[in-house]
């Protein structure tokens, strides 16, 4: 679903991504990690066409550089990390724009689309009416509200730019589980950026981990000395036996 090639990304004269490659799968859900400032966000955006890049870098066969932003919006939807929505827009007319790429607009949605919409709203527990103002959205309601507004924009790839601090542990662990759910039901590739090393460990399969080297790693391969390597830190790991708990012991890497 994803194909990287000798990808390198400056901004700035500063090179940010080096010389990365990888695949992903059409379904696989992979959870980047890695320190402040390594390229993860600046990886995202390359995806979506926002920064500019050598190297080679294809998502679904398609070379994203050859192509418009519209037919890119028919592969990958995104969700960054800076997402703010202070708009006099409502949350319906949101979810309509959210089909901008497949439909010509001005256009209601039809009545397939409202009860797909309907399905993707049920699923996720979003209980905000349709004619609420994005602008008197909490965090938490907004960013679930940006999350189906991805599904409903049907791509085949996900990206979502640490969209889950704004939420609590207890949302944060359900919104997680029901996006793997959707997604994996869906066949949907999703790459999601965190730096909650917890939420990572207890879902996550597979890890991409944004280094001097980048690659990609299952979990049973991602050991205390990779992680301690990935972040320059010392940390300790506690095995619950259900789930893995990351803490930091006050210990830099020398």
């Amino acid at each position: 679903m994803i194909e990287v090639k000798n990808l390198n990304i400056t901004i700035a004269k500063n090179k940010i991504v080096n010389d990365v490659s990888l695949t992903l799968g059409k379904n696989d859900f992979v959870f980047l990690l890695g320190k402040n400032g390594i390229g993860k966000s600046t990886f995202l955006k390359a995806l979506v066409g926002l920064n500019d890049y050598t190297g080679e870098l294809k998502v679904g066969g398609r070379d994203i550089q050859t192509i418009g932003h519209k037919s890119r919006s028919l592969l990958i939807s995104y969700i960054s990390q800076n997402t703010l929505m202070n708009l006099d827009l409502s949350v319906g007319n949101f979810f309509e724009y959210s089909r901008y790429s497949l439909k010509s607009f001005p256009s209601a949605l039809s009545e397939k689309e409202i009860e797909e919409l309907k399905e993707l709203v049920c699923f996720f527990e979003f209980d905000i009416g349709m004619e609420r103002k994005l602008s008197t959205l909490s965090g938490g309601e907004l960013q679930k509200c940006l999350v189906i507004s991805t599904f409903f924009q049907e791509t085949k790839v996900i990206l979502l730019d640490e969209s889950f601090s704004w939420l609590d542990p207890h949302q944060k662990i359900e919104l997680i589980k029901k996006i793997k759910l959707k997604a994996e039901e869906l066949d949907i590739c999703v790459i999601c950026v965190t730096h909650d090393l917890n939420l990572a460990l207890e879902h996550g399969t597979t890890f991409l981990l944004a280094n001097d080297d980048w690659k990609k790693i299952d979990k049973k391969n991602l050991t205390k000395e990779i992680i301690d390597e990935l972040y320059d830190y010392n940390f300790e790991i506690i095995d619950t036996q259900k789930s893995f708990i990351v803490k930091s012991n006050g210990v830099e890497n020398k």
